[in-house]
């Protein structure tokens, strides 16, 4: 008793300190009222994580009973802010909770995921692995069978293409834990990431009948279906997320890519906005209005997007690295390569940027450029296959062909459907006068990319040399037809000339 009284005096103590939260607040607080101030203190918590709004919540919680929750935010607080006038205070109250928890099993906010592994999702959401992998193995230090823990690190494996560890820790969390809809949920979304998608959906299901307001599970599924071009199926997976947790703006960025998937621009623009409404200061999401910009083919719009994600984060590479893409194709080749190169310095696994850069420097020239872009991606992943295909093509167009093959060659024995390797080893093949070859790769692309007006004019240029005049003359005038007013048309016709 005399403990309740004293933590009761203390809440109200730090209150009467500070005025942000008004008198009304301080007044409940005084009567024992705690439901309201909970509410004001947790919207304040959900949009910026301070100190003192951390270390008065805790307090609020354990006098509402929730002591697993005031557990993870004290915890939280000790951890991020690292105060050391408060950290003593912090753990008085740290204490408390956690004798308190030794009796009384009680459900967290999240079901019981904690505010550190939500962070950790933040962090996957924005392909910060490292970051969310540093909390992740903070919260597993001090508990080893956390399998809410267990299982986002594995995603954080398979994403980091670490599939081995990522098979063994989803392995581990679902012995820990084989009914919990969250393990269920995200072992769902690493099987997905490893291509087994079917196994994933199946997944999914069974963790909806277990709990049917668990709203991660909806959003996996729609992030699922907008992989397979589902779009509508996308959309109703989203409102089914919305009805349950209608303050998570990439949802709204997963409804957008729906109605973008659907052609519907204006309504996707409608929808990032709604988020915006809520977080207009978060750069995601200033980034990918700029590309829904895009996808309309407002580029003044995606400039303006774009600006405003980087003026919000300048290392915000979707952001960057877009924003280079519209002045690569504006002629502005300057400003492309400094927002390009910044892209690749804030994250030296973000292939995009590596691509255009590497556009950039081919039609410039600079081969040895190129082969450094190359260079440096194969440094961070031997396979990756962006950097093999860069620096095979850098090799190619200095002549040594021969040499590149085996780039083009070693990324398509990881994935066989790879668009840039088989144009890049179907024009190696044609300039070592392998025609025969070159033409099973080109078709291959034909049938993978159809409407493709450089690699029909290829494939066209292909049967020529093979002395297939028919089957040239169709390709080549399917080039024309495409877009008349091209480059890749203008040489059709001369080649389509000489056929006369």
């Amino acid at each position: 008793m005399k403990k309740i009284i004293i933590l009761t005096f203390l809440i109200f103590m730090c209150f009467s300190s500070v005025n942000i939260y008004g008198d009304s607040i301080k007044e409940l607080i005084k009567n024992k009222k705690y439901d309201e101030p909970e509410k004001v203190l947790l919207t304040q918590w959900d949009k910026e994580k301070t100190l003192n709004t951390g270390y008065m919540l805790g307090r609020i919680l354990i006098k509402n009973e929730k002591f697993s929750e005031a557990v993870e935010i004290l915890n939280f607080c000790r951890t991020k802010f690292n105060d050391e006038k408060t950290n003593s205070k912090i753990s008085k109250f740290l204490k408390i909770a956690e004798e308190q928890l030794k009796n009384k099993k009680t459900e967290t906010r999240f079901g019981g995921a904690s505010w550190e592994i939500k962070e950790a999702l933040k962090f996957v959401d924005q392909n910060k692995f490292e970051k969310a992998q540093e909390i992740l193995d903070r919260v597993l230090k001090q508990d080893k069978e956390n399998s809410r823990a267990i299982i986002v690190l594995a995603l954080v494996k398979m994403l980091k293409k670490n599939k081995t560890d990522a098979m063994v820790l989803a392995k581990k969390a679902l012995k820990i834990a084989p009914d919990d809809e969250f393990v269920m949920a995200y072992r769902a979304f690493v099987l997905f990431h490893d291509g087994q998608i079917e196994i994933a959906k199946s997944i999914l299901e069974q963790a909806i009948k277990k709990n049917k307001k668990f709203p991660d599970t909806y959003r996996i599924y729609g992030i699922i279906f907008a992989k397979e071009g589902k779009f509508q199926d996308v959309l109703v997976m989203a409102d089914y997320f919305l009805e349950l947790e209608s303050k998570n703006h990439y949802v709204y960025i997963l409804k957008a890519v729906a109605y973008s998937g659907l052609g519907k621009f204006d309504d996707a623009l409608k929808t990032i906005d709604k988020a915006l409404d809520i977080d207009g200061k978060n750069d995601e999401l200033w980034a990918y209005r700029g590309v829904v910009c895009l996808q309309a083919q407002d580029a003044n719009g995606a400039i303006n997007a774009f600006d405003k994600a980087i003026s919000l984060n300048p290392r915000n590479v979707q952001a960057l690295t877009n924003l280079g893409y519209i002045q690569m194709n504006m002629g502005q080749m300057e400003k492309a390569v400094e927002h390009l190169t910044q892209a690749k310095n804030a994250d030296p696994s973000y292939e995009l940027a590596y691509s255009y850069l590497a556009m950039i420097y081919l039609n410039a020239g600079e081969l040895g450029k190129v082969k450094e872009l190359g260079q440096e991606l194969i440094n961070v992943d031997e396979n990756s296959p962006v950097g093999n295909n860069i620096f095979g093509r850098a090799l190619l167009d200095s002549g040594k062909t021969d040499e590149s093959i085996k780039y083009f060659e070693k990324v398509l024995y990881v994935n066989p459907n790879n668009t840039d390797a088989l144009f890049n080893i179907g024009k190696a093949l044609g300039a070592i006068q392998k025609f025969d070859y070159a033409l099973d790769n080109f078709q291959k692309l034909d049938a993978l990319l159809p409407g493709n007006q450089e690699v029909t004019m290829m494939l066209g240029y292909t049967y020529l040399q093979l002395g297939d005049g028919p089957n040239a003359k169709v390709k080549l005038n399917e080039t024309v037809n495409l877009n008349p007013d091209s480059e890749f048309a203008n040489q059709a016709r001369m080649i389509l000339q000489k056929l006369k």
